[in-house]
């Protein structure tokens, strides 16, 4: 492990990131060979955020990143108000040194938008609820021809996420790998690597306007129509679950405090 390896697990410990070590790593790389604006969708404890700006900052290279996200109520990070919330963000950009260089906007790309207009965007992450369709159709015509763009949660999977009243079906993971594979036959991204869960592509030939783009994404979109989930398997982690709830409260508050990268179960479609 090396300095920057070093440096990049104590980021993922002290704001609680969620990807793994490697994909901070490519993503620090993948800032330290370009400049200009940088634009992140979906904020979260702003592990990510950070690692983009090292890794520009480490280069010598003249940069701004521009992240938003909602900040709404049961996302990380913690917080009782949207206000407490980028209070705690902003104190992780300030604990590594970067703070100088990132503009938070409260809000989805509408309010990023309306605040700042970014253009020429050399960098893009999407990292929020799945809905790149409305990402891409807001930023693509700002992307610079070389733009590098990040996407994370791209695998084609859904998870099931027990409560209290029984069992939530998330799909965010399957419509991003939906939405992308349409992208790319349509020529708008260009596949180049993916590391676990986050795929990294460039731009594709493809110029279309916002309407197109988010037309292409019906398609997608109508395949989360119907989904096949494991019976058998989704009953007994959701009796687990309430057993726990039930009789050692603490131990399931221990597992949900320690839990990273995948705190819900995975099902085959």
């Amino acid at each position: 492990m090396d300095e920057v390896d070093q440096l990049l697990e104590r980021l993922r410990r002290e704001t609680h990131g969620k990807l793994p070590l490697n994909v901070y790593r490519r993503i620090y790389e993948t800032a330290a060979r370009r400049g200009g604006t940088f634009v992140e969708i979906g904020t979260a404890q702003g592990a990510a955020t950070i690692a983009i700006a090292l890794g520009a900052q480490a280069a010598g290279q003249q940069f701004h990143i521009f992240t938003c996200d909602p900040f709404i109520t049961g996302s990380h990070p913690r917080g009782d108000s949207i206000d407490a919330k980028v209070r705690v963000v902003q104190r992780g950009f300030e604990r590594f040194g970067v703070a100088g260089s990132i503009t938070i906007v409260v809000g989805t790309v509408a309010e990023l938008l309306a605040a700042d207009d970014p253009r020429a965007i050399s960098l893009l992450m999407l990292d929020a609820d799945g809905r790149i369709d409305r990402d891409l159709a807001a930023l693509h015509a700002r992307l610079a021809s070389d733009c590098a763009i990040i996407i994370d949660d791209v695998e084609d999977r859904i998870y099931l996420h027990p409560t209290r009243r029984g069992l939530r079906i998330q799909q965010k993971h399957r419509l991003t790998h939906l939405l992308v594979d349409a992208y790319a036959r349509r020529g708008l991204l260009d596949r180049r690597e993916a590391l676990g869960q986050t795929g990294w592509y460039a731009m594709g030939p493809a110029r279309v306007p916002a309407e197109e783009i988010e037309r292409l994404a019906l398609g997608a979109y109508r395949q989360l129509v119907m989904t096949t989930v494991t019976l058998r398997d989704a009953t007994l982690k959701w009796r687990l679950y309430q057993w726990c709830d039930r009789h050692v409260p603490w131990l399931l508050r221990a597992y949900k405090s320690v839990r990273r990268r995948e705190p819900e179960t995975y099902l085959a479609k």
